[in-house]
């Protein structure tokens, strides 16, 4: 049996893809409540962690110019936004 080098980048691909959007769906309720709560300060913070959370949903368009680097780079960029959500949390928890 023969395996196809090609699914195992899919299944990875497709894996940040979740993360990503779910990170969006949580960083969205996150700036609506703040929106809600009248915070303009956590929703500039929910909004620039949707965009870290987008620049992880969207897969890269051309390929890096160093393949073993492309998924550290979106592994930072996931745990950049995760820790960015984690923060508007605590804003919101304390707002």
């Amino acid at each position: 049996m023969t395996r196809d080098p090609g699914l195992q980048p899919e299944r990875t691909a497709l894996a940040w893809q979740r993360t990503g959007v779910a990170t969006l769906l949580v960083g969205g309720g996150a700036a609506a409540a703040a929106v809600r709560r009248g915070a303009p300060l956590v929703v500039v913070a929910a909004l620039a962690a949707l965009a870290l959370a987008a620049a992880t949903a969207v897969p890269p368009r051309h390929p890096p110019a160093h393949p073993l680097a492309a998924p550290y780079v979106r592994l930072l960029r996931a745990a950049v936004a995760t820790a960015a959500l984690a923060a508007v949390g605590v804003l919101l928890a304390l707002t």
